[in-house]
């Protein structure tokens, strides 16, 4: 049952969400002892997010106990979507909305680790990249047509050639001296990006040289490996022991097709 500030949400609540699409949000996976990687780091996304969407702060001591309250009596492991959005939102008036509400829904876990995803490339910027905002049409619509065309998901390529990150997940590769190698183009700040960044050798990719377009950029078949990661240190919801299992999971990427490429990326 979802859930809006701790009560059961009706249809109404749920109406201005729907049809203005005004907010943000985070994922967290709560493992079957009650902890959650990252949850510090999640709630600084939805305190920070809230601040660009809604113009308002947010107390993460809220959200986390109403994350607990949600999981009360839930089979575990479980995945609990955060969602953060004003019911006052009008779209004829945005100004109006910014009184933040809490959204908690839940589903079950998928296993892991996750089976190897093979992505398809496509031309596609998200808008305002470094929120986790619920505007998924552009990343849903990318990932439809690369499950059409026989892939596990899209991966993102920006107007310049370079690699981005995927539908809802970010992507780094490893190179051969086993250092994790980040995009240089605009992506959301996730997660297990931090938390990578923390455990392992990083770096951000260099700039191509002068006329290497895509091709030049992304070629052959790339497997993202699961370096060695842990989380933060933790708080029933509370934080995840480090060295507990890697957040990562393998990517096969097949460069050869764009999916969405209409003359230029959305947004150019």
């Amino acid at each position: 049952m979802a859930t809006l500030d701790g009560e059961p949400v009706s249809a109404d609540d749920l109406l201005p969400l729907a049809l203005t699409n005004l907010g943000h949000f985070t994922t967290v996976r709560v493992e079957a002892d009650g902890t959650v990687r990252g949850l510090s780091r999640h709630l600084d996304r939805l305190v920070r997010d809230c601040g660009a969407v809604l113009g308002a702060g947010l107390d993460p001591g809220r959200v986390r106990d109403l994350l607990r309250q949600q999981v009360h009596g839930q089979a575990l492991p479980c995945v609990v979507r955060v969602t953060v959005y004003d019911p006052r939102a009008d779209l004829g008036n945005l100004a109006r909305a910014g009184e933040p509400h809490v959204l908690l829904s839940v589903r079950a876990a998928a296993p892991v680790p996750p089976r190897p995803l093979r992505a398809m490339t496509v031309a596609y910027e998200r808008d305002v990249p470094q929120v986790k905002h619920v505007g998924l049409f552009g990343a849903l619509h990318a990932r439809r047509i690369a499950q059409l065309a026989g892939y596990g998901d899209a991966l993102f390529v920006d107007r310049d050639g370079r690699v981005s990150e995927g539908s809802t997940w970010n992507v780094g590769f490893v190179d051969r001296d086993g250092t994790v190698v980040w995009p240089r183009a605009e992506v959301l700040p996730g997660v297990t990006m931090a938390l990578l960044k923390q455990h392992t050798g990083h770096r951000v990719a260099p700039h191509p040289g002068p006329g290497q377009g895509h091709a030049g950029r992304v070629r052959h078949q790339h497997r993202l490996r699961r370096p060695p990661v842990g989380g933060d240190r933790r708080d029933r919801v509370r934080e995840r022991p480090p060295g507990t299992g890697p957040p990562a999971r393998d990517v096969r990427l097949d460069p050869r097709r764009d999916a969405v490429d209409d003359g230029g990326p959305a947004g150019s």
